[in-house]
């Protein structure tokens, strides 16, 4: 080897013992407001990359919507070949911007190493997802499974990233919405809940509509393993947004 080239392997050497090393893995459920702003969220999954490896569950339910509407009724494909096209691009679109922003990023759905079974019940396989975070690849995934057959399952995103969590005992699961946190019945923000005040706040109304699946998924994650779980407000910097931590 030329002096050129050890001096090169040497500079190479110090640079890459000097980069943090992420000890910590964290889920991010990428949703809400943050949606319409795919760089500034890409920018922020590279800025928590320096201290915490990070899977990405993303959804698409208002743009799968639009484009049903752009097919109109006269299209022939169905409801989840439609899904699995757009959420396919959105998944592609957020990996090329994370490495626009600096990352590495691969868009992935469950389907990909039949890492997720929708077969009486969910059934979840993460060797493709810990090899790639153990190579500082943020796996971006679509909330697709495999059912019976090769057939395609559409799940809910918020559903996906708690199972995906707790299987892979994530430190931190961050669901992000387009309110501060769980909210009480006169509006203020619920700093922390537990599973089984999680559990009668859903029950007695308190928590409905797109908050219900955050909320179960938070409550799912912890009970099977994941460390922490958060719902916070993606329309601010989500890294430093407090939310409600589900405990």
């Amino acid at each position: 080897m030329s002096a050129t080239r050890l001096l090169y392997a040497s500079v190479l050497a110090g640079a890459i013992a000097l980069q943090p090393t992420p000890t910590k893995l964290v889920v991010v459920k990428y949703g809400g407001h943050c949606m319409t702003d795919e760089a500034g969220f890409a920018r922020d999954v590279v800025a928590l990359q320096q201290t915490s490896a990070v899977v990405v569950v993303h959804g698409g339910g208002p743009q799968i919507r639009r484009m049903l509407r752009r097919l109109g009724r006269g299209a022939t494909r169905d409801v989840v070949e439609v899904a699995e096209m757009v959420l396919g691009r959105i998944g592609k679109n957020l990996a090329a911007a994370i490495g626009g922003a600096g990352g590495r990023a691969v868009g992935l759905s469950g389907r990909d190493d039949c890492m997720l079974r929708a077969r009486e019940g969910l059934h979840v396989d993460a060797t493709l997802l810990r090899a790639l975070v153990g190579m500082g690849v943020v796996p971006v995934v679509a909330p697709l499974a495999i059912g019976d057959g090769t057939a395609t399952v559409k799940l809910d995103a918020d559903t996906v990233a708690g199972t995906l969590a707790g299987a892979l005992k994530a430190d931190a699961l961050l669901l992000l919405t387009d309110v501060p946190g769980v909210l009480d019945e006169r509006g203020e923000l619920l700093p922390e809940v537990s599973a089984k005040d999680a559990e009668r706040l859903i029950n007695d109304g308190t928590v409905s509509g797109g908050m219900t699946p955050k909320v179960a998924a938070a409550v799912d994650a912890i009970e099977n393993g994941a460390k922490a779980a958060r719902i916070v407000d993606g329309r601010t910097s989500w890294l430093d947004a407090r939310g409600t931590r589900i405990t």
